[in-house]
């Protein structure tokens, strides 16, 4: 009787054990999938505010610290004491590691659904791995089975016996009688111990959907700074009054909205100064603007930028070629052509569009596709021409009227520079 009450009982703490390894490796697969999903909003969330990401990847670690610290929280998510300290390492590691990936930039690098893919797994093997470390004996399974099928203690003071290896004589073979009637009539070895409801798995599947969304979503565009403040001075060397205006509206609202920094603000005051009163100064003013910018952090630098090259109405993707390396580097198309598009020495008709711009004549006759291939004579009236043509003879007849004392004095400054006359 001894060797069969042992044997089920070693059963039923096998079943146990599995059981509760199973149900710390959900526990641990949906600590871990949340953080992943705090971590990859906090990587979505970088490029425009570092700190807002940081406080995600800190929300991850206070969410592991909650059931520690509340009770009640511990008893409304069933977390035992050793899976509530699980929960808590894995958010305090997942957390600070997503700190870390934020604050060295790690999510230019890597795919988002690295994340996920790395801390789930990892998860699920710490949740099973402290379960089985700590076990359950036959002695915990055969109290486990008293409480619940109320056995009035019967497999539980078999255990003790059989533990202490005590002969089945008198009082223990009565005992172990006793245990084994009780044994197969429940048959403990053969009964479902999950203590898990079909929340778990709810939350389970919660968390790898909300990391697979998170995966999903296209990381956000900044304006490549450095290079769009390249074009914005080679645009305000060339601005017609009322480019400047639309500059001048666009300088004192960024004004309005800058607070925090003296040196932003007042370049920004001096560029919209030089915007109204002294163009032949805004670009001076802007480079000066370009080294305040770059203390700003990335989000606020990038709107400045973004909100110049729309005032001069120049492309805020980051596709205009000779843009440099930026603060951020630009998603685009890494197949575009770069140089002047008006030299390439190939077939128009077979090049991309923006390898076959052409401008209009002065003298055109009617209105038609600006981007259509040139027709066969160039100089024909009413025709297309290459840009090298029509800029020669623009600079010609601006040297003319300079010559002649056609321009007036403001603008004589503005015209030389603008055609490389000087």
């Amino acid at each position: 009787m001894q060797a069969e009450v042992r044997g089920i009982l070693e059963a039923a703490a096998r079943r146990l054990r599995a059981t509760r390894a199973l149900e710390a490796a959900a526990a641990g697969a949906i600590a871990a999938g949340l953080c992943a999903a705090a971590v990859e909003a906090a990587w979505i969330a970088a490029p425009w505010s570092p700190s807002l990401a940081a406080g995600l990847c800190l929300l991850a670690v206070s969410a592991g610290a909650a059931p520690l610290a509340t009770p009640r929280l511990r008893v409304a998510l069933r977390l035992s004491g050793p899976e509530t300290r699980l929960v808590g390492a894995i958010c305090l590691v997942a957390g600070l590691a997503g700190l870390a990936s934020v604050l060295g930039g790690w999510q230019d690098a890597a795919p988002k659904l690295l994340v996920p893919l790395l801390f789930l797994p990892v998860g699920a093997a710490a949740g099973a791995a402290g379960s089985l470390a700590h076990g359950a004996t036959a002695t915990e399974a055969a109290v486990y089975h008293d409480l619940r099928l109320g056995l009035a203690e019967r497999l539980g003071t078999a255990a003790e016996l059989a533990a202490s290896n005590a002969p089945p004589v008198g009082f223990a073979r009565c005992v172990y009688a006793q245990a084994l009637r009780a044994a197969r009539a429940a048959r403990p070895q053969h009964r479902p111990v999950w203590r898990r409801t079909r929340a778990t798995l709810g939350a389970l599947g919660l968390a790898i959907g909300l990391c697979a969304v998170l995966a999903a979503v296209p990381a956000p565009r900044l304006v490549d700074v450095r290079g769009s403040f390249q074009r914005i001075q080679s645009r305000a060397e060339r601005l017609t009054p009322a480019d400047r205006k639309q500059v001048l509206r666009a300088l004192r609202r960024l004004a309005e909205q800058v607070e925090r920094d003296p040196r932003l603000l007042a370049a920004l005051k001096a560029a919209a100064i030089a915007a109204a009163d002294a163009p032949q100064e805004l670009p001076d003013r802007l480079r000066e603007l370009e080294g305040a910018v770059a203390n700003a952090d990335d989000a606020e630098a990038a709107a400045i930028a973004k909100a110049l090259l729309e005032a001069m109405g120049l492309p805020t993707d980051g596709e205009a070629r000779g843009d440099g390396p930026g603060r951020r580097a630009v998603a685009g198309d890494a197949n575009r052509p770069t140089g002047d598009a008006n030299r390439v020495q190939t077939r128009p008709a077979a090049l991309p569009l923006a390898a076959r711009t052409h401008v209009w004549h002065p003298d055109y006759a009617a209105p038609g596709d600006a981007n259509a291939p040139a027709p066969a004579d160039p100089n024909a009236a009413g025709a297309f021409v290459p840009l090298r043509t029509a800029w020669s003879a623009a600079r010609a007849r601006a040297r003319s009227a300079l010559a002649a004392g056609r321009v007036p004095p403001e603008y004589r400054t503005l015209v030389r520079r603008f055609f490389e006359l000087e």
